[in-house]
């Protein structure tokens, strides 16, 4: 799920499918592999900086 929130200053990302997991710690999801494809792609329309947190429920 990608959401840009209203202003469209920020956005929210939530990967809930297909996540991709961290072999070493399976209840974790591999975040710097999705900002690895996300961060360039925004960095072309303003990014200025990022904030990645694991909310585990």
């Amino acid at each position: 799920m990608f959401m840009f929130m209203p202003g469209r200053t920020k956005v929210c990302f939530s990967p809930t499918i297909d996540r991709r997991h961290i072999p070493e710690a399976p209840a974790f999801t591999d975040l710097a592999w999705y900002l690895r494809a996300l961060v360039p792609v925004l960095a072309t329309i303003g990014l200025e900086g990022y904030e990645a947190k694991e909310i585990k429920y």
